[in-house]
């Protein structure tokens, strides 16, 4: 299922979309309301997901994202925002990157250095620095590169020589393979994909929609 108006997929031609507004705590009847569907079958996560807000959380918000997908860029930020204003809920972060290298549900490098980039974000979450390394990189997607990696590292404040060692670890290599399989297994088709546990009473759901709407719904799931 694909996130409308707001999705980088295979094959896509995208562009980035416009700035949107900060946005604020009251969604009134002229926003958009985002769809909600039920996400089949089981529901299996890693554990190991950088996420920020409390692990009891009732309500959980995870989504999957490319570093180098605009439309990610986009939504991080404002996800982040959200979080300072619902410190009850748990927001978790996966790892989709387009490209044939490291997710075998892709067929071409439409994003050609994502897992490269998604390694860093695992190293960097290691490090307790995922927030701090993965908005330097929305901040500049067209900058990443493999030689760039270490710079948005130190930028991140990560220790340069643990994050060296850990990028050229298969460990590491195996992590992000199991969050993209954990994704493949939902059935994610495109960048970001949002879901939710706790907004209903049918588990997990897919949000689908504008950035507003989307955050919309997250902000008014029930609070604990």
């Amino acid at each position: 299922m694909l996130l409308a108006l707001l999705a980088c997929v295979p094959h896509a031609a995208v562009a980035p979309p416009p700035p949107a507004p900060a946005p604020s705590a009251s969604y009134g009847p002229s926003r958009p309301a985002a769809e909600i569907a039920a996400v089949a079958g089981p529901v299996n996560l890693p554990a190991d997901l950088p996420g920020v807000g409390p692990a009891d959380a009732l309500v959980e918000v995870v989504t999957f994202s490319d570093y180098q997908c605009p439309y990610c860029a986009h939504l991080f930020p404002l996800l982040l925002e959200l979080a300072e204003r619902r410190p009850d809920i748990r927001f978790r972060f996966g790892s989709f990157p387009l490209d044939m290298d490291c997710n075998p549900s892709v067929s071409s490098h439409m994003h050609r250095y994502a897992c490269q980039a998604s390694v860093g974000a695992v190293c960097a979450d290691a490090q307790g620095k995922y927030v701090a390394f993965a908005s330097a990189l929305y901040a500049n997607p067209e900058q990443i590169t493999p030689p760039a990696l270490p710079f948005f590292a130190d930028r991140a404040g990560l220790e340069i020589v643990a994050y060296g060692t850990c990028v050229n670890d298969p460990a590491t290599t195996a992590k992000l393979a199991e969050h993209v399989a954990a994704a493949v297994a939902l059935d994610v088709q495109g960048t970001p994909t949002v879901l939710v546990r706790g907004l209903t009473d049918e588990g997990w759901v897919q949000l689908s929609g504008e950035a507003t709407a989307i955050l919309g719904a997250i902000e008014g799931a029930p609070r604990r």
